[in-house]
């Protein structure tokens, strides 16, 4: 009867494969929230929030 080397290989793999995808997962995850956020910056840049002159007339208008 032949011995067998890897018994254990399967449970670490598993063990490795999970750590990798949690090592790597959470660095794609804020990437892609940096992105977003940027992207909504710019949306509502283009709308007219966040615009000083239209800032500075709300503010006159209700605080002045």
């Amino acid at each position: 009867m032949q011995k067998v080397n890897f018994t254990k290989l399967p449970s670490i793999l598993t063990v490795l494969t999970l750590a990798f995808m949690l090592a790597f997962s959470t660095s794609v995850q804020a990437q892609d929230d940096a992105a977003n956020a940027a992207a909504q910056t710019e949306t509502l840049a283009n709308n007219g929030v966040g615009d000083p002159v239209v800032g500075k007339t709300l503010f006159n208008a209700n605080c002045a």
